[in-house]
């Protein structure tokens, strides 16, 4: 796992026994399907993470964040644009943001 992801979120992640990788975040989150899995487990299991590509390609990539983007509209979860595209775009500080945001949005820790 990329050092600079806080020892905190590593166990946040391993205790939901994803099953996508999450050992380089900037590639794991980039399709959206790691991110998908992650909100599963709170929102019991509303995304089809059947539908999300398992491409690098920018396009699939693209079409599988704005899968989810619809998702969090429906269920009022704000999660900036900003957020979302260093991760799109395998950014290694945005996969890490990202990570630090969504932990703290789901858990409610800091």
């Amino acid at each position: 796992m990329n050092s600079g992801v806080p020892r905190v979120i590593i166990q946040w992640l391993q205790s939901m026994n994803l099953t996508f990788p999450y050992s380089f975040p900037k590639r794991d989150l980039a399709d959206g399907r790691l991110v998908a899995e992650i909100f599963n487990n709170y929102y019991n299991n509303k995304i089809n993470i059947d539908v999300l590509y398992s491409s690098p390609s920018y396009k699939n990539r693209k079409d599988n964040w704005d899968q989810l983007q619809k998702f969090f509209r429906k269920n009022n979860i704000n999660i900036p644009e900003s957020i979302i595209l260093p991760v799109l775009n395998y950014d290694d500080d945005g996969a890490v943001d990202f990570l630090r945001y969504i932990y703290t949005l789901l858990t409610k820790k800091k």
